[in-house]
């Protein structure tokens, strides 16, 4: 869940059938045990030591859910306008509250967050108590987490998917579709590394063993969207952000057949 710095790692990947499971380089349950294990032994800073860029993401993110949202909100004098009532969104892999916080609290009116590390979650009740009416929480994996069909106006998955095998990836997103409500959408916001980075996997992603997390290229990014049935409405490249990290893109992913959204930028 952290901006990563660029660094080589080596990391294999594969392909399956079209419904089958996809090839990880591990045992998936080891994937998980480390991941957890991990977590549980992190600081509550989810940035990992790169806070400097919170605002410029968070202002970024800002953008790309304003245009996501259009005329249901916005505002004519240049502050924020208040929260669409009756609105529900859903941070996945919430960690402390950051995004939660400083993004959706801001233009939806409830807030659903779900995280695998109960210690993130105190943290993140601590930060946000003013807004407690205000949030929902569960603890669980996003491995086997299964959101309520039809509740959601729209999802937020930001630096957490590279915590997940590609089956779980696709699993997930297929789930969080099916949340959505009619005109919902899902927002993902990962690092990308470059193809030339994954020599090793195919072209596909490298591994951050120090951060339990693959890195995706942005093209098997878009190739697991559409596994899941998602159509890639637009894309972003985060700007602003050092150039020692690597690449971060927003992607505003929708049912596939609900319309397609030229990409803002690459």
């Amino acid at each position: 869940a952290i901006p990563m710095p660029k660094r080589h790692r080596a990391q294999v990947s594969a392909d399956s059938g079209e419904n089958g499971r996809l090839w990880w380089h591990c045992d998936e349950d080891d994937w998980y045990a480390s991941s957890v294990k991990h977590w549980n032994a992190c600081d509550v800073d989810v940035l990992g030591g790169c806070d400097g860029v919170d605002d410029v993401d968070i202002e970024g993110s800002l953008g790309f859910l304003q245009e996501a949202l259009g005329e249901r909100w916005t505002a004519t004098d240049g502050s924020d306008p208040p929260p669409m009532p009756g609105s529900y969104a859903m941070d996945v892999g919430a960690g402390c509250g950051r995004v939660t916080g400083g993004l959706l609290l801001r233009a939806f009116e409830r807030v659903h967050m779900v995280e695998v590390s109960g210690a993130l979650l105190d943290k993140a009740l601590r930060t946000l108590s003013a807004h407690t009416a205000r949030l929902d929480t569960t603890r669980a994996s996003l491995a086997s987490f299964l959101p309520v069909p039809v509740t959601y106006d729209s999802i937020w998955a930001q630096w957490i998917l590279g915590h997940l095998t590609d089956t779980s990836v696709v699993q997930l997103l297929r789930a969080c579709r099916a949340a959505l409500k009619p005109g919902g959408f899902i927002v993902v916001k990962e690092n990308n590394a470059a193809p030339r980075l994954c020599a090793e996997g195919n072209s596909r992603y490298l591994i951050d063993q120090d951060n339990a997390a693959v890195i995706r290229t942005h093209a098997h990014h878009l190739a697991l969207f559409r596994r899941a049935g998602c159509t890639v409405a637009a894309f972003r490249r985060q700007t602003s952000f050092p150039a020692d990290l690597f690449p971060v893109r927003m992607y505003l992913l929708k049912e596939s057949g609900s319309g397609r959204l030229a990409p803002a930028s690459a």
